[in-house]
């Protein structure tokens, strides 16, 4: 089990889309656990991937049951634009990720971790929130060490 620890004051933190997804939409079953996380983050101490934001209004907006209106998704996903730094990645950040993936020979749906690993590689995170960590960090082992559920 990984030790606890909490991000010094300062250091970026990268919240992964499960998580951001998860804080924002209440009767998510991790909704407590990713409210905590995010909401101790101090100002500008959170990261997330600006893909991010897409990939959250995409799944809210298509939730089965009490779906939230999508000007409601996207008010609170300006929420987190106004509170968090967002990573956006150039055309050679995807090659470079396709690439490596390529050689490794890891396929499908790990594609859209690794793209988000490499945001969170940017600026150095000292942790990485996900609800993903198995598959965090089969495409980052160099980064397993930093990765973790919401405490």
């Amino acid at each position: 089990m990984p030790t606890t620890r909490r991000a010094r004051a300062g250091r970026p933190v990268f919240i992964d889309t499960s998580v951001l997804l998860a804080a924002i939409y209440e009767p998510h079953e991790q909704h407590v656990r990713s409210r905590r996380v995010v909401a101790r983050l101090a100002p500008q101490q959170g990261c997330c991937a600006l893909h991010s934001l897409a990939e959250c209004f995409a799944v809210l907006t298509r939730m089965p049951g009490p779906t939230p209106a999508p000007a409601d998704v996207r008010a609170a996903l300006g929420l987190v634009r106004e509170s968090f730094t967002t990573i956006p990645l150039t055309a050679t950040d995807y090659d470079v990720v396709l690439a490596d993936l390529a050689a490794r020979r890891l396929v499908g749906g790990l594609v859209y971790d690794a793209l988000i690993l490499r945001c969170a590689a940017q600026v150095g995170a000292e942790i990485i929130y996900t609800w993903n960590e198995r598959h965090f960090r089969r495409v980052a082992p160099e980064l397993a060490d930093r990765i973790r559920a919401p405490e």
